[in-house]
This record gives C-alpha cells, sequence and structure tokens, in this order.
C-alpha cells in the first residue's frame, strides 16, 4: 500500500513537471504589456526580458518610446524618457542622442531638458561639458537665457547661445558698429516697447528719435571674443571688466539690451548730461526699459557708465526699479531674498 501510494506521489510530480514544462513552453511574458503587437513582439523579447517588461507597465512606456534606441550602444531601458524627449526637442540620429544622454545627464534634470535643447546644440553642450567654459573657471551653463529677467554674471555663461526670436530693427535709425552686417538684431518681445520707446522720444524732441542712433543690439559669442579682446588690449587685465565682459558672460548676447549714440558725440561726461541721457533717465522705464549702467552705481554695477545703454525687462520691474532707484543687481538681489 505504501509503495502504491509513493508510486501515485511520484506520477502526480511527474505531471506537475511534464505540466509546468509545457506551460513554461508557451508562456508569453509579452501578454501583459497591452503595446504588443505581431510587428514588435519578437524584438521586444529579443532585448527585453520580464524585469523590464515590468518597468515599461510601471511607467507605461510605449513601444515608440524606446524601439527606436533598443538597438544602439548603450542603451539603458531607464533612460528610454530621456531619449524620447531630446528627440522631440532636438530631432538627431537615435545612436547619437543615446549617447549624448548616457555621456552627460549628470550635467542636468530631466525637467531641465526642455528649456537646454531649445537653447543649445548636442555638439556645443557636449563641448562645454567636457572642457568647461573656456574664459571663466567653474562657471555654469544658464540653462534658460530666453527668460526676460536672466541675470547673466561672471559666474554663468550662455556660451554659444543664439536667441531663436531675432528679429532686425528696420524701422528706426541704426547702424551695428559690431558686425560688418549693419543691421541691428534684437529679441521680438521688445520691437514693439522699443518702438513706442522711439516714438515718444521723437515727440517728446521734435526730431526723429531725439537724434539717437541705435548702435548695438544682439552681439554673437564670435562678436563678444573681438569687444573682450580689443578690451583687454586697451584697458588691460586689472581693468578691461569695466568695460566689457567675457565672451558667453555678456547680457548683449541675450538679445534685450540696445545701445544709443549721438553722432559726434564720444566723451562720457558730455552724453551723461546729454538732454538724451537725462530723458532715458525719466522715462524709459515707461516703456520697460532699464538705463542699465547709470551713472554714479559704477560701485554697484562693477562698470563705467553707460548712459545710453538700455535693457529690456518688462514694464513691472522697470518700474520697480525706478520707484527704488535700483539697479539690475540691487533688483535680482532682493528678489532672491
Amino acid at each position: 500500500m505504501k509503495v502504491k501510494r509513493n508510486l501515485f506521489l511520484a506520477s502526480l510530480c511527474v505531471l506537475f513537471l511534464v505540466c509546468y514544462y509545457i506551460m513554461n513552453q508557451t508562456y508569453d511574458e509579452l501578454a501583459r504589456y497591452p503595446y504588443a503587437t505581431e510587428e514588435n513582439h519578437d524584438l521586444i523579447l529579443h532585448y527585453l526580458d520580464e524585469k523590464d517588461i515590468d518597468f515599461l507597465l510601471a511607467q507605461n512606456v510605449k513601444p515608440e518610446q524606446f524601439l527606436p534606441y533598443v538597438e544602439c550602444a548603450g542603451f539603458q531601458l531607464e533612460h528610454t524618457l530621456w531619449y524620447d524627449k531630446a528627440m522631440q526637442l532636438q530631432p538627431a540620429d537615435a545612436s547619437y542622442i543615446v549617447q549624448f544622454i548616457e555621456t552627460w545627464k549628470n550635467e542636468f534634470t530631466f525637467h531641465e531638458m526642455d528649456t537646454l535643447l531649445s537653447a543649445y546644440l548636442y555638439a556645443d553642450l557636449a563641448v562645454y561639458f567636457e572642457n568647461g567654459d573656456p574664459f571663466v573657471e567653474h562657471a555654469s551653463l544658464m540653462v534658460d537665457p530666453s527668460d526676460l529677467l536672466s541675470d547673466l554674471h561672471a559666474e554663468t555663461s550662455v556660451y554659444t547661445y543664439v536667441p531663436a526670436d531675432l528679429v532686425a530693427l528696420k524701422e528706426l535709425p541704426h547702424v551695428n558698429v559690431n558686425s560688418t552686417d549693419k543691421e541691428v538684431y534684437v529679441r521680438e518681445a521688445m520691437v514693439k516697447p522699443l518702438e513706442a520707446l522711439s516714438e515718444a522720444m521723437s515727440e517728446a524732441s521734435g526730431v526723429l528719435n531725439y537724434d539717437l542712433i541705435i548702435v548695438s543690439g544682439y552681439v554673437s559669442y564670435e562678436e563678444q571674443k573681438q569687444l573682450y579682446q580689443n578690451a583687454l588690449l586697451q584697458y588691460g587685465a586689472d581693468q578691461f571688466l569695466q568695460y566689457e565682459d567675457y565672451p558667453g558672460h555678456s547680457e548683449k548676447q541675450l538679445g534685450y539690451t540696445v545701445r544709443f549714440a549721438i553722432a559726434g558725440v564720444s566723451d562720457l561726461q558730455t552724453i551723461t548730461e546729454s538732454e538724451q541721457a537725462k530723458w532715458l533717465r525719466e522715462h524709459a522705464y515707461e516703456y520697460g526699459f532699464i538705463v542699465r549702467y547709470p551713472s554714479g552705481k559704477e560701485a554697484i554695477t562693477q562698470k563705467q557708465a553707460q548712459p545710453l545703454t538700455l535693457r529690456y525687462v518688462g514694464e513691472e520691474a522697470a518700474k520697480e526699479m525706478r520707484d527704488h532707484d535700483w539697479t539690475w543687481e540691487e533688483w535680482v538681489k532682493r528678489n532672491e531674498q
């Protein structure tokens, strides 16, 4: 009797193992994944295991988000959403995107990619992350230089950034003294405020643009290199920063700055005491502009006075600075507190 019982139990075990083997041979790991199709089934199983499929389900990752990269060297399934987002922001070869993300993803967050890849090219970012700032050691790259109130200084850089919405100033008196291209370019958002400012100046003075000429707007990284070299030669290493900035650290590159000039006048004191400079000090804020480097504030701005250089910051911020007699630096510091 005991022998029969043992044989029966052994038979059950064998039957269980046979059934388990048959079931295991026919079990489809992708049965839980609702996006599997006949076309992608074998490819998914070739590269992913059950743990990976658990990840796809938990993150609701669809095939079109990871299949373009799954065969690329260095592919990491958990970084799929990084690859997919990068491709949407700045389309490139899938292998290149995987290499870029796997090499440099520790330099920025997932949420920073939106603005970062809208402002900089992959190649430029790779060079910056690998070599750092070529002029200022330990400078950090500004993630969103398109922000109207970006605070650019020696510790931050926009490297080779070019605003996407630059517009040539066709209607206002201008000549670009920084470029062989005589057009002056600014961000689109400040064109209408600048035209309104010009119209107000013309009405107040009775002459077009109060006899002011726009001589500088957006200045590119390459143009800033030349300005930097010129200032370095003219003023020396100890003083050039009072007049210019390191390339990649100049607000001119943001596209929200314009510099006016009075024809035939170059003396700083004469410019400072001119009717045009006085008018700008009193009224520029009404159109969203501030005098960026006002006279008497050199110790704060760390720059020689530039009474005809304006920065567009919007009417609210400009009025606040005007009401409190704050420079840009003072306003930034108070808003950081």
